[in-house]
């Protein structure tokens, strides 16, 4: 059984460990840590989130997001699977909450940028009708309110 959540203190290693695993699937070519300072502020702050899925006692998938009330958006910073669970759904499932949340805001659109060329990532972005910015890596989605 998968178990969505939102982060705590000791969750920044695991992240870091399936951040810096280039197996795993990512929306950037090159992901890099999450530093202590800017964890300590996702978990203290209310502008950036960070869900995660557990499975087995483990984190096996996160998004990053932060939330933009002036622009009415959602910013996808980093979304990672873990290798072993690509194509199990687990990126649907953080990404519909991440969507449930911007609708229950009020918020119009949700925004990220994708430097990788990772089939899957681009493809899943593709079915979830996200079109890309012209001559650029960035992507953006209407909310359905």
């Amino acid at each position: 059984m998968y178990k969505i959540r939102e982060i705590k203190q000791s969750d920044q290693n695991a992240i870091n460990e399936l951040v810096q695993n280039e197996n795993n699937m990512h929306i950037h070519q090159v992901e890099t840590p999450i530093s202590e300072e800017d964890f300590t502020k996702i978990l203290n702050g209310n502008t950036e989130r960070l869900y995660v899925i557990e499975k087995d006692a483990a984190i096996r998938a996160f998004i990053q997001f932060q939330l933009d009330d002036d622009a009415r958006k959602i910013e996808i910073k980093k979304l990672t699977v873990e290798n072993s669970y690509i194509k199990k759904g687990l990126d649907e499932h953080l990404y519909s909450k991440v969507e449930r949340l911007a609708n229950r805001k009020g918020y119009e659109n949700m925004h990220t940028e994708l430097t990788t060329s990772n089939a899957v990532v681009c493809t899943f972005f593709d079915e979830k009708g996200w079109q890309r910015i012209q001559d650029s890596n960035e992507f953006y989605k209407g909310v359905n309110g």
